[in-house]
C-alpha cells in the first residue's frame, strides 16, 4: 500500500479547501496516524471527527463565515485541530506570535476584531484584558471546548469557496507597523502539494513540527505538507536544541524543517545528546551554509538536507531539487508542483527603473505566484506598495546564473530577521531614540554566530550614559526578541542631505561593527 501513497494522484480529487484536503485524505486512509502531540494521537478519521467537532463549537459561539479567530499559543494538536475547524467555517485564524508582550498582542487584536480568542494555558500571562477560551493547558492536556458538549448539535455550513480567506498572519514590516497576511484556502493547499514536491514527501512520512505554528513554515510546508502527502505529523510545543535528538529517535521522525539559528545551534551542542540510530533522512534548513550542509551530513548521518526562500506574503517560491545534490549559496530554482511539474512562480529581477535585468546583475526579486498573498488586511495603501499588476515586490536583492539559480545578496527592506522573527528596524529606531540621552541612532542586522541577524545598536549620545544602562533601558522598553545584543557608541552617523540616516553606510562601516560591546556579557 505504501507504494501507491507516493503521489498525490493516489488520492481522491478535492477541491482545494482545507476541508476537501482532509476529506480527501482521510477517505484514503482511515485509521493511520495523522496528528501525533505528546501521547495523544489522532488517526485520519479522528482527525476529521474532530475537526467537525471543534467547528461546531465555534459555530454554536456564533463564529460564521467572514468571521476571525485569533489564536495565541504554542504549538500542539488542538491548534492544528482549530486552524482546520476555522477554517471549516469559512473563517480565518488570526495567528499571534505568542513571543509578543501583551501590548503587542492587544494591538493585533484590535485590529483584526476576532470573533473569538483562543489560549494555550503556558501563555496565559501574555493576554491583555480580553475574553478568551482556553485552547489547551500544557499542565494537564485538558481543553475547555473539548470537553465542553456545547454546539454537538450545531449545523455546519456548506463548505466554503477555496477563495475564501483562512489565514491572516500578522508580521512586521518595514515601517513597524503590523501588517495581517491573509491567504486563501486554495493557497494552503496548494502550498502544502507544494512542499510535498520540495521534501518528496510521501504516506510512509513522519513530519516533526517543532517550528511554531504562527509562522507560515510550519503552517505552510510543515503541517500543510503532511496533509498533502497523507504524512503523519508529529508536533513539539516548541523547539528544544536538548531534547531534539532524543525526540527525533523517540517519534521515529524522518523530516523536519529547522532555521538556521537552531541547526547552528544544534551542531554547537554536546555530542552526547546525538543518538546516531535515528531515522531522520530529510531536513529542511534554510539558509543553508556550507558548514551546516556538511555538519548534518557527516555528523549528524542526514542523507537530504535542502533550502529554498519563500515570504509569508509569498510561500514556497524557490527551492533546490530533492533528487540532486544542493548547489551551495543557491536558494535553488523556481518552485514546481510535483504533479505535472508546472511552475508554482513566475520571477523578475529588475532595477530601480522596474527595467528587467540580465543574468548575473543583481536586483530586485518579483514574484507572481499561484500562492501569493490575497493581501494586508484592511491595509490598501501597504499592498499597494507591494502589489503591482498581480506582481509581489519582494524587497530583496537578488541574482540569477544561466542556470536560473537564485542567489540572495541582502535585504533591501530595513528587516532583521532574528531567531526565525521579522523585525523592524525602524520600529527600533523609533522606540529607541525615546531614551533621553540618545541623539541620533541607527539599528541594524549584524551577523550571528548562530546565523540569521543579530541586533546592533549604532548610538550617537547627547550626553554619554553607560552600555549597561543602555541594556537596562531596552529592557523595559522592549519585548526580550527585539532587545539588541550590541551598543556601538558613534560621534556621528551618515546622513542624507534631508538629514535622514543612510543605513546602508552604517550597515558598511566595519568600525561599528568592531567598537561593539556585547550587553550580553554585562
Amino acid at each position: 500500500m505504501e507504494k501507491d501513497l507516493g503521489s498525490l494522484q493516489a488520492y481522491v480529487g478535492h477541491d482545494y479547501t482545507c476541508h476537501g484536503l482532509l476529506h480527501s485524505r482521510a477517505y484514503r486512509l482511515n485509521h493511520r496516524h495523522a496528528v501525533i502531540f505528546n501521547d495523544r494521537v489522532w488517526s485520519w478519521n479522528a482527525l476529521l471527527e474532530g475537526v467537525e467537532r471543534f467547528a461546531r463549537f465555534f459555530v454554536a459561539r456564533g463564529v460564521k463565515a467572514g468571521d476571525r479567530v485569533a489564536i495565541i499559543a504554542t504549538n500542539s494538536d488542538y491548534y492544528a485541530i482549530a486552524f482546520l475547524a476555522i477554517s471549516r467555517i469559512g473563517a480565518a485564524t488570526v495567528t499571534i506570535n505568542c513571543e509578543l508582550d501583551a501590548t503587542e498582542i492587544q494591538a493585533i487584536l484590535v485590529k483584526s476584531r476576532p470573533k473569538l480568542v483562543l489560549v494555550s494555558g503556558d501563555r496565559l500571562d501574555k493576554i491583555p484584558d480580553v475574553e478568551f477560551i482556553l485552547l489547551e493547558s500544557e499542565e494537564n492536556g485538558e481543553i475547555d471546548l473539548w470537553k465542553l458538549s456545547e454546539g454537538a448539535d450545531a449545523e455546519l455550513p456548506p463548505r466554503p469557496d477555496p477563495v475564501s480567506t483562512c489565514l491572516i498572519m500578522f508580521t512586521s514590516g518595514t515601517t513597524g507597523r503590523p501588517k495581517g497576511v491573509m491567504h486563501s484556502q486554495r493557497n494552503f493547499v496548494l502550498s502544502g502539494e507544494g512542499f510535498v514536491g520540495r521534501m518528496a514527501l510521501s504516506a510512509k512520512e513522519r513530519v516533526l513540527c517543532v517550528l511554531p505554528l504562527f509562522h507560515i513554515n510550519a503552517l505552510f510546508y510543515s503541517f500543510a505538507g503532511a496533509l498533502a502527502s497523507g504524512a503523519t505529523v508529529i508536533f513539539e510545543r516548541r523547539f528544544s536544541a536538548s531534547r531534539f535528538w532524543k525526540t527525533v529517535s523517540t517519534v521515529q521522525a524522518t523530516q523536519v524543517n529547522l532555521i538556521a539559528a537552531a541547526g547552528n545551534i544544534l551542531l554547537r551542542r554536546d555530542r552526547s545528546e546525538f543518538i546516531p540510530n535515528h531515522q531522520l533522512e530529510k531536513v529542511y534548513l534554510s539558509p543553508l551554509t556550507k558548514s551546516l550542509y556538511e555538519g548534518f551530513r557527516d555528523e549528524f548521518g542526514v542523507t537530504c538536507i535542502r533550502e529554498g526562500y519563500g515570504l509569508t506574503e509569498a510561500p514556497g517560491v524557490i527551492n533546490q531539487p530533492v533528487d540532486l545534490p544542493p548547489s551551495l549559496g543557491s536558494m535553488g530554482e523556481v518552485s514546481r508542483h510535483p504533479d505535472d511539474g508546472s511552475p508554482l512562480a513566475e520571477l523578475r529581477i529588475l532595477d530601480d527603473q522596474g527595467e528587467e535585468l540580465e543574468v548575473g546583475r543583481p536586483g530586485e526579486l518579483w514574484v507572481r505566484s499561484p500562492i501569493l498573498m490575497q493581501g494586508y488586511f484592511e491595509d490598501p495603501e501597504a499592498t499597494a506598495n507591494v502589489l503591482h499588476n498581480g506582481w509581489f515586490r519582494t524587497g530583496d536583492l537578488v541574482w540569477k546564473n544561466s542556470k536560473e539559480e537564485f542567489f540572495f545578496i541582502e535585504r533591501i527592506k530595513d528587516i532583521i530577521r532574528r531567531r526565525g522573527e521579522n523585525i523592524s528596524g525602524a520600529e527600533l529606531d523609533a522606540v529607541i531614540s525615546g531614551h533621553p540621552n540618545i541623539a541620533q541612532i541607527a539599528v541594524i542586522a549584524t551577523p550571528s554566530e548562530f546565523g540569521e541577524d543579530e541586533i546592533l545598536a549604532a548610538v550617537v549620545p547627547s550626553k554619554m550614559f553607560t552600555a549597561k544602562s543602555f541594556k537596562e533601558w531596552c529592557k523595559s522598553v522592549l519585548p526580550l526578541h527585539k532587545q539588541p545584543k550590541f551598543i556601538s557608541f558613534c560621534e556621528d552617523l551618515p546622513r542624507t542631505p534631508s538629514e535622514k540616516i543612510e543605513k546602508y553606510k552604517v550597515r558598511k562601516d566595519p568600525r561599528i561593527r568592531a567598537a561593539a560591546i556585547d550587553l550580553s556579557k554585562l
